[in-house]
């Protein structure tokens, strides 16, 4: 029995070959069959013997990590979620990058940057009256954040909490959650905070941009 998905490839970058496009929508492709056997047989995730499947949080099915050609990793991540949200989510990352991986928050002597796991494409399935949407991202390997001093009386957690308070002061709902973000060195100093959860800019026009997104899908055919 054939399906139909939506889907749109966001990222232009230098990475994003004809041929690491034919490995994205294959691994799309597999993961959908996957996704559809899970439906009548949920433990069917669980069994997988296979350390390419991943820690999954709370919204999202499973987590299950691929390599392009090229050596980079991404992670296909299905939701039982509208498609409108993971757009808004998509717009909301890009628009939180620009201001926080461009320019730091600087306390107590630290540099702080922040940035979201960068997207390569979005999508809807349609599962008789149910919609399951979908995103792939890179895999960010950093270890999740343990209570330690960066400097005297500011811990990482301190960190996580400068970022979660000024982005939501700039209308950014984020999770504080320590397991949705990882923390790198980036300079003596200088700290890029990674947020691999879903984000939204609360936003109308946003919003709305989302809903228009939607429209912009292609169709494809397993």
């Amino acid at each position: 029995m054939p399906y139909s998905y939506l889907c749109s490839f966001v990222n232009t970058g230098k990475i994003f070959t004809e041929e690491n496009k034919l490995i994205i929508k294959e691994e799309i492709e597999k993961m959908i069959l996957l996704l559809e056997k899970s439906i009548f047989s949920p433990s069917i995730i669980s069994e997988q013997d296979d350390p390419s499947f991943l820690k999954r949080g709370s919204q999202v099915l499973f987590v299950k990590a691929f390599t392009l050609s090229d050596g980079s990793k991404l992670v296909f991540k299905p939701y039982l979620m509208n498609f409108i949200d993971i757009a808004w989510h998509h717009l909301s990352a890009n628009h939180f990058n620009e201001i926080y991986n461009s320019r730091p928050i600087t306390i107590n002597d630290v540099n702080l940057y922040a940035r979201t796991a960068e997207l390569f494409a979005v999508g809807s399935i349609p599962f008789a009256d149910t919609k399951y949407s979908f995103l792939i991202q890179e895999y960010l390997s950093g270890n999740e954040i343990t209570p330690k001093e960066l400097t005297p009386g500011y811990s990482t957690l301190n960190a996580i909490n400068s970022i979660f308070t000024d982005s939501a002061k700039n209308g950014f709902i984020t999770d504080p959650l320590v397991s949705n973000w990882r923390l790198e060195e980036k300079n003596k100093g200088e700290y890029i905070l990674d947020y691999i959860d879903l984000i939204w800019f609360n936003d109308p026009k946003m919003r709305l941009q989302a809903v228009k997104f939607e429209e912009k899908l292609d169709r494809f055919i397993i």
